[in-house]
């Protein structure tokens, strides 16, 4: 019988065992890949639960006509004595909102043109835990006299969450599905609560959709374009103008205005014109507004969210001559809306 040397014997037993711990090394490692894989899943499935990196999704909150001021009226509907407890209830509120991404604030965030009120206005919107932006009412801008819209420039600018803009109209893009543009409609030339958007402004308008083609655009602005009712010291003045450059557009599918202290949601052409109520008066409430792009459309998710000053509401109610025009109809205080269009799918 043949003798089996002993070092092959070894050698071979040193090959198996290399082999073997090569192989649990390997099995190790696509392991290791596969956990680390269904973590990476999870991770991105949580984050657009909560709004991240969701390019599909817009949720921000609008909070307009704040009217802050610290006088005191016993007869009007309008809560001044009131105002900076509603704007700090709103902020808390906000704060509260898990899926929140920024909040827009669409004018008359004080009651008269002056620095100690504005100072006042951004230390509570400084306590918001998310991002705000900032564009012009008639009483933020002192018309002889207050603040001008240049000193008020270089206010926000200073403490909202977007880089200087070089005038109180402005763009800036959330991701890379949408644009939000904010407007200036404030005249500045006589005392007028009418709105007017300047030749300039429309022209940069123009340029910033056209520029944009492949974004969905939300338009936010103080003066509406489509009245919630009819008023002539209110209503903005080119209308027309400014109706013929976003009617050239499919894009363009929202615009957000105040002014009018009236809760209104309405359809024009394909684009949703959202009218919101006033912080400082009844219903002395804000919106939640969360757009979802879909294959063929866009969805809404508008909310109304009433300040938690129970009591401050029921005055303020009691006042008015007209608290169902404020308020709105149901479908114009909370409403699911699509939109549907003939455009191609979006890039995913």
């Amino acid at each position: 019988m043949r003798k089996v040397n002993k070092y092959n014997y070894l050698d071979i037993t040193k090959f198996f065992e290399e082999n073997i711990i090569m192989k649990n090394n390997v099995i190790k490692l696509i392991l290791i890949f596969l956990i680390f894989l269904s973590v990476s899943v999870v991770s991105a499935e949580s984050l657009n639960i909560f709004g991240f990196k969701n390019n599909k999704t817009l949720n921000f909150v609008q909070i307009t006509d704040v009217h802050l001021d610290n006088k005191t009226n016993n007869s009007s509907k309008r809560m001044f004595e009131y105002s900076a407890d509603l704007l700090k209830d709103a902020v808390s509120q906000v704060n509260n909102l898990k899926d929140a991404q920024f909040v827009v604030f669409s004018g008359d965030v004080v009651n008269r043109s002056n620095k100690d009120l504005f100072s006042q206005f951004i230390n509570i919107a400084n306590c918001l835990n998310i991002p705000w932006y900032y564009l012009p009412g008639n009483h933020d801008v002192g018309i002889f006299g207050g603040v001008s819209k240049r000193e008020i420039k270089k206010i926000m600018s200073a403490n909202m969450a977007c880089p200087a803009p070089d005038s109180l109209y402005y763009s800036y893009s959330p991701n890379k599905n949408f644009l939000m543009i904010f407007l200036d409609g404030v005249i500045t030339n006589e005392i007028t609560a009418n709105g007017y958007f300047p030749k300039q402004e429309l022209d940069w308008l123009d340029k910033q959709i056209k520029c944009n083609r492949d974004k969905k655009i939300v338009i936010v602005q103080h003066f509406p374009v489509v009245e919630p009712y009819h008023s002539y010291t209110h209503y903005t003045r080119n209308v027309e103008e400014y109706f013929k450059i976003i009617d050239k557009y499919s894009n363009v599918i929202a615009v957000l205005s105040g002014h009018y202290h009236a809760a209104k949601i309405t359809l024009r052409k394909n684009v949703l014109h959202i009218s919101t109520p006033s912080l400082i008066e009844y219903p002395n409430a804000f919106r939640q507004i969360k757009i979802t792009l879909l294959n063929d459309g866009t969805k809404f998710d508008i909310k109304l969210i009433e300040t938690g000053l129970k009591d401050v509401r029921n005055i303020s109610k009691s006042r008015s001559n007209n608290p169902s025009l404020e308020e709105g109809k149901e479908s114009d205080r909370n409403a699911v809306i699509i939109i549907k269009t003939a455009e191609p799918a979006l890039k995913k």
